[in-house]
């Protein structure tokens, strides 16, 4: 929700499919199909996503969401986590984070991994993005956190408590 102007957000996950919806009228205000083709390559940040990956490698399905969409505290971008397949059934893990303009809801970029997210949020001054892993290997599972640049995508911090078995997730603006 956009403290700011009121409007909601819908997101799709499965579709890529967002809306903004305006509350008080009860009407969509905007929507939008995101179209699927990845954004151009950045080698650098590659690195550091597949850096994250070995860390927090992906599993085959994983689609709970809380949340799976975050506005940046000036209201202008969303950044949205994104799912393999087109609906539930065939999942397969998180593909990536959308980031979409919020007044236009146009495609900004397209960032790769990590995989396996759970949750984002945004930090209060807006410089960065943090995200959540929930992944299983051999059985045991393990949770990790992300930092990435907003500007950028890039990741600058990877987090993976030793004993933590559980989703981290992030409280949305108004809370819990």
């Amino acid at each position: 929700r956009d403290t700011r102007t009121g409007s909601l957000y819908g997101w799709d996950p499965f579709r890529w499919w967002i809306a903004r919806i305006d509350p008080v009228a009860g009407t969509v205000e905007a929507e939008a199909p995101i179209p699927r083709q990845a954004a151009a390559a950045d080698t650098l940040g590659e690195v550091g996503r597949v850096l994250a990956a070995w860390i927090a490698p992906p599993a085959a399905a994983k689609v709970w969401l809380q949340p799976g969409l975050a506005l940046s505290p000036d209201g202008t971008r969303l950044y949205a986590i994104a799912m393999g397949g087109t609906r539930i059934e065939e999942a397969g893990g998180s593909v990536g984070i959308i980031v979409l303009d919020a007044r236009t809801l146009e495609l900004l970029d397209r960032w790769s991994g990590p995989e396996d997210l759970v949750s984002i949020a945004v930090s209060p001054d807006g410089r960065w993005v943090y995200t959540s892993t929930l992944a299983a290997r051999d059985a045991v599972v393990s949770a990790t956190v992300v930092v990435l640049d907003a500007a950028t995508g890039q990741p600058r911090l990877v987090v993976r408590p030793e004993t933590l078995d559980r989703p981290i997730l992030f409280p949305g603006p108004d809370g819990p």
